[in-house]
């Protein structure tokens, strides 16, 4: 039952990281392709595209630090409910 759990939960999860998977390649593509033009409205957009995708690659870090320490946690404390449930 709990790895059936785990296993849709996980799955939601990962849907959300791919999401952001996906937008840090689009801007990371885009930026490599807006610093090789020499207009600085372009030069402008080009490093603001950077800035988002530098702070996409550190989101994606601090979520999957969050889901891990969530998931451990979470484990624990169902290992804990069954001792007691055990003991009971």
């Amino acid at each position: 039952m709990l790895k059936k759990l785990l296993k849709y939960d996980l799955k939601n999860i990962y849907k959300v990281l791919v999401v952001f998977y996906i937008l840090v390649i689009f801007f990371a593509i885009f930026t490599r392709f807006m610093l090789y033009k020499d207009i600085a409205i372009i030069k402008i957009f080009g490093q603001v595209c950077s800035g988002i995708t530098i702070s996409m690659i550190i989101s994606i870090i601090i979520n999957n630090i969050i889901f891990i320490l969530l998931w451990m946690c979470l484990l624990n404390i169902l290992s804990l409910w069954k001792i007691i449930f055990e003991l009971l």
